[in-house]
């Protein structure tokens, strides 16, 4: 409560006792402790002390890798009939509270993330954005709306690395999910627009027109917004406003 109302003198010393009593109770490598060390890092990046919320993200990140192998090996024994799903086996259970601690993890990578990409780190955004695309394929699969999301948010830092090939591919990728999950929603036409941007961006203009134009039709054809409308919305994509 006192972090969601810019308290942090206050929430800091809750949120350091509680990764005390996670890393005493459920142990060190536990996903309770993931998720503390993670809440922590984002209050100190919050609070200016980046070297302290860098460190605290590392750790997190290095238990997360873990509890992806453990969701992968508890999902694969309930696909293949080895475990049947019961509400009351010890198994089930346990999986789905790593399930609920690796959804809040992505959440607060990507969040993350962004507080760093603010700060032009990118350096430090791409292991918390990269780590939040797998932990969404693990719990959602590889076409869900969260993972177009997130590979948006992953080729936008690419974009500004300069790495314009990674940042074709994640587009790429994010716009076919879209497309099979509707053709003509605004996310869609985010998706055509981000792809122009980092052609036009490499200079492949002939690339990106149709893009472009396929993103105004959208809006104006099936969301109902007039041409001057839609050029905005396509303009406060390529500024990163609604990516």
């Amino acid at each position: 409560m006192y972090w969601r109302q810019g308290k942090h003198g206050e929430a800091q010393p809750l949120l350091e006792r509680a990764l005390a009593i996670h890393e005493e109770l459920s142990g060190p490598e536990s996903v309770e402790t993931a998720v503390a060390l993670a809440k922590l890092a984002c209050l100190y990046s919050e609070q200016g002390k980046d070297g302290e919320s860098q460190l605290l993200c590392g750790h997190s990140l290095a238990i997360s890798d873990t509890i992806i192998t453990q969701v992968s090996i508890h999902t694969g024994m309930e696909t293949s009939g080895q475990r049947k799903p019961n509400e009351y086996d010890v198994g089930y259970l346990e999986n789905r509270k790593l399930r609920k601690g690796l959804r809040l993890l992505a959440l607060l990578y990507s969040d993350q993330s962004i507080r760093y990409l603010e700060q032009g780190k990118c350096d430090a955004a791409q292991p918390l954005l990269q780590r939040s695309l797998v932990m969404l394929e693990s719990l959602n699969g590889p076409d869900s709306a969260e993972v177009s999301t997130a590979l948006t948010r992953l080729a936008w830092l690419h974009r500004r690395q300069g790495k314009y090939a990674e940042a074709e591919e994640a587009c790429k990728r994010a716009l076919h999910i879209c497309e099979l999950l509707g053709p003509n929603t605004s996310e869609t036409a985010s998706c055509l627009n981000n792809l122009a941007v980092t052609y036009r961006e490499q200079g492949k203009f002939a690339d990106a027109a149709p893009l472009c134009e396929r993103s105004l039709a959208i809006h104006e054809e099936t969301l109902g917004h007039s041409r001057e409308t839609a050029m905005v919305l396509n303009n406060q994509v390529e500024n990163g406003m609604l990516d």
